[in-house]
This record gives C-alpha cells, sequence and structure tokens, in this order.
C-alpha cells in the first residue's frame, strides 16, 4: 500500500519516511518545534522510531527526538 501524500500524525510515521508537516493540535508544541526550527511545511526524515518512546528526526543536519506522547498532536503528510 502506498502511503505517499496521506496525512496521519507523526505517531503512525515509519522509520526511514520522508514528510511534512501539516500542522500541530497544541500551540505549545508548535511553540517549542519553532524553537528547535521546525515548522509546518517542512521536509523532515524520520530516522529512528523506538517502540514506545521517541520518534528521532532529521532536518538537513539536525536531529530532534519528540516523546511519544507529544507526537499524536502533530499531523503530518508522508512525501
Amino acid at each position: 500500500m502506498l502511503r505517499r501524500n496521506k496525512v496521519i500524525t507523526l505517531d503512525k510515521i515509519k522509520q526511514g519516511e520522508n514528510f511534512t508537516i501539516n500542522k500541530f493540535s497544541d500551540p505549545n508544541i508548535k511553540c517549542l518545534s519553532t524553537k528547535f526550527g521546525v515548522g509546518e511545511g517542512q521536509l523532515l526524515k524520520c530516522i529512528y522510531k523506538s517502540p514506545g518512546g521517541p520518534v528521532i528526526l532529521q532536518r538537513k543536519f539536525q536531529e530532534i527526538a519528540i516523546g511519544k506522547s507529544l507526537t499524536k498532536n502533530i499531523e503530518v503528510q508522508v512525501v
């Protein structure tokens, strides 16, 4: 099944997939993400997904770990 252009939440992303952030459902998460240089519309890659743990994202040469509970509040689109 092709997942390209499918809109899902970040907790459903698979390791190795590229995606863009569509929206943050919580303004606090949006604020925190902006501080790390991650915002809506940016292309990111999931480089590691720990079962029951954080999702590690990569944007250019920067890696960011996002906790499992926060990933359910971030809507992404697989590209």
